[in-house]
This record gives structure tokens, C-alpha cells and sequence, in this order.
């Protein structure tokens, strides 16, 4: 119930990845149609992406990285991370060499896209679609990825149809890292092809042109977030330039070293990315965390509020605002919240995990096993409740007594 907002291990995956393939990134966020596009000869219809969604989201549960990437069109993605002017023969041998690598790294079943997916939910996390919508002529699925300790994130995939006429998806808008993901496989593919390829980056904006300048550095400062020096990583960030240290990936690093550091440093993080980037979808996410820590909980629930309008109703942004609603020790008006989640979303096994935690706290023990009741109906199976804390109160009333009974304990 009252787990932080921090940015899940998949955000860590989704930052390394760019600076990891920079030792061996900027696109339009996704208003132009990705690579690929053109080749298709059917409109996808709103059924077709149900049937992607459904296909993609039984690979993740079961674990199916190979079936997980016959719905992605890695194609494209990376059509779209490596496009720049310029047809020189070396500038194109060099694309191809890349192009590969980029391929393999962001499909790999070991470190790959949906093995980090996979790897973020595994026990009791969960990756689930909830919008099928249009947005600037293409049609999207919007998946909620809750991580196994908690952590939300939102990847808004963008469908097109691969070379086989397949329906595919052609991109992805990761909300905690704020932007496509062919936008941050583009950031490892700019600096190698100036130097590796003689493109001209003439055309690149000054923060681009900056990046490209210390991608060493930058590269340094993931290598330490990957291993979780934060110190260090911090250390090399203090170093680099004002624009560098301003964009998104060089932040995204920073909160996640901040994070590792306190809550101090994570807070001055969160309020330098706002001020640097006060619309970027993914600042309402990590400002709910930051407004939980300082005890503004009206800010916090705002920042719900922007969230769940930003990403068109998600029943499970009403279990957070229940948990901010009960630190304020507004019990009654959490319970009520957090039973509406399950009302819009009945499968919502969070929404009931809350509401036992709630009902264990305000002492009502009769609301205890209606939930868990509720709970054992969508399949869960609860151990022995004795020796857990948590239920030390609980184990000792009578409604437990008749629980435990009708359940031949």
C-alpha cells in the first residue's frame, strides 16, 4: 500500500541501453509515422490491435520472448532510430554494421526490450493492456506495467504492419523515461555515426551536438548506474556541461543515482527535471513519489489526477490515490477510492491486496475477509497468516477463527 513511486528497474534497462551500445541518442516522439510505414496496404482496425495486445500481453505472462518479439517490428525501430541525411558509402556501411547490432541488442532474449519487460514484472507485477485509441492517424495500445516491487509505468505502442503485411508494433512511448524508444536507441546511434561514419550532424540541435561531444562521459555515467555506484555516477555527472546535464537522458541517470543516494538528492533531481522539462508525460509520474515524501498530499493527488487524464482512465491510479489518502490517515475516504478501482476493474488484484491492508489498519475485520474472500475468488491463495505481523490483530478476532475454520485450518 504505501510503496513509493521510485522508476522501476525496466527505466535502469531502457537508459543503460542507450549508453551500453554507445561503447560497442533525437527522432520526433512519434507524431510522424515510424519507419516502415508506408509499406502498409491495409488499415489496422481497432480490432486488429485487441488481437496484437492480447497476443502480446499472453507472451509477457508466460514468458515468451521469442513470441514477445514476433509482435514488435524491430525493423522499423530501428529504421527510425538510425535516420540521417546522408548516402555515403561509408555512412552506409556503417548504418548496416549498426543496424544489425541494434537489431540483436534490443531483441535479445537475455537483455533484450521484452526480456527487460518480463524481467520487471516477474512474481507479482503485472503488464496488462487497458486503451486501444488513434493518435495523430496511427492507432495505439496503451499497456500499464506494474513492477514487481511496485513501481508504475505506461508504454503507449505504436501499431503499424511489418514487411509480411503482419500487424506490428512500430514503436513504443515509455512514459518514465518520457519519449519514443527509438528516440533512446537514436541517442547511441548519433555519436558513432559522426565518428565512426562521417555523417554530418550539422542539422542536429545544440543539446544533440553537445551529447555527441560527451557521450563518453555519458556512457561512464550509465556504466556507473548499471552498477549501481551512485556516487560515482554522480560524480561524472557534476562534470559534464549545462545542456548535457539538462536533457532527458542525462536526468533520467540522475534520478535513478539520486535515488539510490536519499531522498534529498532525489527530491532536488525531481524538481531540477521539472523545471527543465515541466511537460514531459513521465514528471507527473516521479512528482508523486516526490510529493508523498514532503507530505503534500494534495499535490500528490493532483499529480494522480494529470496522470490518469494523461493516459485516458486507469482504475489502478485510484489504489494510489487510496494509499495517499491513508497516510493522511483519511481511512474511510481511502476505502471508498480503492473499492471503486476494483468495481471499474475486477481483476484489479492490487486494488484488493489494498483493501485488506486498509480494513487490517482501521480494524474491521469483517471487511478483512470479505476481501480476502473477494481475492480467493480471482484465484489467490493465501498461506498461513500466524506468523505475519501484519495480521497479528487479525489472527486473534473470531471472524479469523471462521475464516481459518472454512478453510480446514
Amino acid at each position: 500500500m504505501n510503496q513509493l513511486l521510485r522508476l522501476p528497474a525496466f527505466s535502469l534497462t531502457c537508459v543503460v541501453l542507450f549508453v551500453g551500445l554507445g561503447r560497442l541518442g533525437s527522432a520526433a516522439p512519434g507524431d510522424s509515422p515510424p519507419a516502415g510505414a508506408k509499406s502498409a496496404t491495409k488499415e489496422i482496425t481497432l480490432d486488429d490491435a485487441r488481437k496484437w495486445a492480447i497476443a502480446l500481453q499472453h507472451a509477457v505472462s508466460v514468458q515468451d520472448v521469442d513470441a514477445f518479439n514476433k509482435a514488435v517490428d524491430w525493423d522499423a525501430f530501428v529504421a527510425t532510430a538510425t535516420a540521417l541525411p546522408g548516402n555515403s558509402a561509408q555512412l552506409k556501411e556503417f548504418r548496416a554494421h549498426f543496424e544489425r547490432d541494434l537489431k540483436a541488442a534490443t531483441a535479445s532474449p537475455r537483455s533484450g526490450f521484452g526480456r527487460a519487460i518480463i524481467g520487471a514484472i516477474d512474481g507479482p507485477g503485472e503488464y496488462r493492456p487497458l486503451h486501444t485509441h488513434r493518435e495523430a492517424g496511427r492507432v495505439r495500445v496503451l499497456f500499464r506495467l506494474i513492477s514487481t516491487n511496485g513501481a508504475l509505468n505506461y508504454h503507449d505502442w505504436v501499431l503499424g504492419r511489418s514487411k509480411d503485411g503482419n500487424v506490428a508494433a512500430a514503436d513504443c512511448y515509455v512514459f518514465l523515461i518520457g519519449e519514443m524508444y527509438s528516440q533512446n536507441l537514436r541517442r547511441s546511434f548519433l555519436p558513432l555515426a559522426h565518428k565512426q561514419g562521417g555523417a554530418s550532424l550539422d542539422s542536429l540541435s545544440g543539446e544533440e551536438k553537445d551529447l555527441v561531444a560527451h557521450i563518453n562521459e555519458v556512457s561512464q555515467m550509465g556504466l556507473y548506474v548499471r552498477q549501481r555506484d551512485w556516487r560515482q555516477a554522480m560524480s561524472v555527472y557534476a562534470q559534464l556541461p549545462p545542456t548535457v546535464q539538462q536533457s532527458t537522458p542525462a536526468l533520467t541517470m540522475r534520478l535513478l543515482a539520486t535515488q539510490g543516494i536519499g531522498n534529498a538528492e532525489y527530491l532536488a533531481t525531481i524538481d531540477a527535471f521539472r523545471k527543465q522539462h515541466p511537460k514531459d508525460a513521465m514528471i507527473d509520474l516521479i512528482s508523486i513519489d516526490a510529493h508523498i515524501i514532503r507530505k503534500d498530499y494534495a499535490k500528490a493527488l493532483e499529480a494522480i489526477d494529470r496522470v490518469d487524464k494523461s493516459v485516458g482512465g486507469d482504475p489502478y491510479l485510484n489504489v494510489l490515490r487510496g494509499s495517499v489518502l491513508e497516510q493522511e490517515k483519511k481511512l474511510d475516504a481511502a476505502r471508498a477510492v480503492i473499492e471503486k478501482s476494483v468495481a471499474q476493474e475486477p481483476t484489479l488484484l492490487r486494488g484488493y491486496y489494498a483493501l485488506i491492508d486498509l480494513s487490517l489498519e482501521r480494524h474491521n475485520y469483517a471487511d478483512t475477509v470479505k476481501w480476502l474472500k473477494q481475492a480467493e475468488a480471482k484465484g489467490v491463495k493465501f498461506g498461513d497468516m500466524r506468523n505475519a505481523a501484519t495480521f497479528g490483530d487479525f489472527v486473534k478476532s473470531p471472524e479469523y477463527k471462521s475464516w481459518a475454520k472454512s478453510h480446514g485450518r
